[in-house]
Parts: structure tokens; C-alpha cells; sequence
């Protein structure tokens, strides 16, 4: 009779790569280097950054403490950037689409935030 030689194949072999990987995005979100916005938002945070240091409306979360800033860029979107009540930014994008100030506003409005003039 002839042993029958058995080899257990692992089914993901790279299974460890994407660990690794996961690992290190956790690592640069933990220390700064890839911010929410970023991750979720991609170039257009970066759009709503840069559109927010000059705000053209400002809207507060007293529940959450957050300040919204929002701005409408050279594409005629509105950029929405949002901070905590140290100024540290939480998240950043544009509102594609919401074409009228009225639409972003209501939409901050029902999550909380009231307009600050």
C-alpha cells in the first residue's frame, strides 16, 4: 500500500499581508498621519480644508461640541469642515450634492448643529 501524502494548503497565504497592511493604517490613523477625512473622503477633504479657512457660514453642535465651517469652493461645491471644541479637526468634505446653501443648512440643522452669526 502506498502512504498517501497529504499537504494542507492555506487557503488565504496572504492572509498575513492584509493584516499587516491593516495593522498599518491603524497605526498612522492612531498617530495622525491619516486623518477620517482622508480615509473617507480622499482629495475632496483636502479641497474642503483649504476652502474652510475662509468660511463663509458657520454652524455649532451644542451636544456635541463641534463647529462646522462651511464654504463654497472655486468648483461651486460647498465644503463642509468640521471640529471639536479644541479645534482639532474631525472630518472634511464637499456636499456634492446640495447645489443651494439652504440644502446644507438643513441638513446640519437636523443633526444638531444652529447657525452662529
Amino acid at each position: 500500500m502506498i502512504a498517501a501524502h497529504s499537504t494542507s494548503l492555506n487557503p488565504k497565504p496572504f492572509a498575513w499581508l492584509t493584516l499587516a497592511a491593516l495593522a498599518a493604517v491603524l497605526v498612522l490613523l492612531a498617530v495622525g498621519a491619516i486623518s477620517h477625512a482622508d480615509m473617507r473622503h480622499g482629495s475632496e477633504a483636502e479641497t474642503a480644508r483649504q476652502c474652510a479657512q475662509r468660511p463663509e457660514w458657520m454652524f455649532f453642535n451644542p451636544t456635541t461640541g463641534r463647529t462646522a465651517l462651511v464654504c463654497l469652493t472655486s468648483e461651486g461645491k460647498f465644503g463642509v469642515y468640521v471640529v471639536d471644541e479644541l479645534g482639532k479637526e474631525v472630518t472634511a468634505f464637499l456636499k456634492n450634492k446640495m447645489s443651494r446653501i439652504d440644502q446644507v443648512a438643513r441638513n446640519l440643522w437636523n443633526q444638531g448643529y444652529g447657525t452662529i452669526e
